[in-house]
């Protein structure tokens, strides 16, 4: 009969509940696929977040390769400013003896005896060249290069220590510049007797 009277076949399903059943399982199918669909996603996205992992590596690794590499010329740049700060010392030192052998030489010659050489009054105030006999007080500089700024601030140095040590300064003062490089206009202006 359930092959030959359809009444009596929907009948017997509907007591039995297989269109339930069947509606249900259309709806796990379909939450089923839905799942899978939503699984698929996320497998893709996870890939691409591995994907995106791996560059993120291969950009720090990068970096770390650059930070080292910057490293390394920051090394050789302090070892070269070393290097620099040395030699401008000792040209330095050299450039503050030699004027002190040259002023005390070219004082002897015009029948002055003083020897001068650097002295520090206090934390503002050194100078490269200094002597005094007690009648006579040499003061100055020694520079690689001089020019008219520079006396102008050396000139306002001088009556700024005289009037703070004037102890220092007994008899006439005579300031000096020692240079290897007179820039111009020093020369002309006056400024340096040799």
């Amino acid at each position: 009969m359930l092959r030959e009277d359809e009444e009596f076949r929907l009948a017997v399903i509907g007591l039995l509940g297989i269109t339930d059943i069947q509606s249900s399982i259309k709806q796990l199918v379909s939450a089923v696929n839905e799942l899978t669909r939503t699984v698929q996603r996320l497998a893709e996205g996870q890939e691409k977040l591995w994907e995106e992992d791996r560059r993120i590596y291969e950009n720090i690794e990068r970096l770390w390769q650059e930070n080292n590499r910057l490293w390394r010329e920051v090394r050789l740049l302090r070892r070269d400013v070393g290097a620099i700060r040395r030699t401008l010392d000792n040209l330095t030192a050299s450039i503050e003896e030699e004027a002190n052998d040259v002023i005390t030489h070219l004082l002897k010659g015009r029948g002055v005896d003083i020897r001068t050489n650097r002295v520090v009054l206090d934390s503002r105030f050194e100078f490269d060249v200094y002597g005094t006999n007690g009648q006579l007080t040499i003061v100055g500089e020694a520079k690689t290069r001089v020019g008219p700024r520079l006396i102008a601030r050396f000139d306002e140095r001088i009556g700024e220590v005289l009037r703070l040590f004037p102890d220092k300064f007994p008899g006439r003062v005579i300031k000096v510049i020692y240079c290897l490089r007179a820039m111009p206009g020093t020369v002309e202006e006056g400024y340096l007797a040799y």
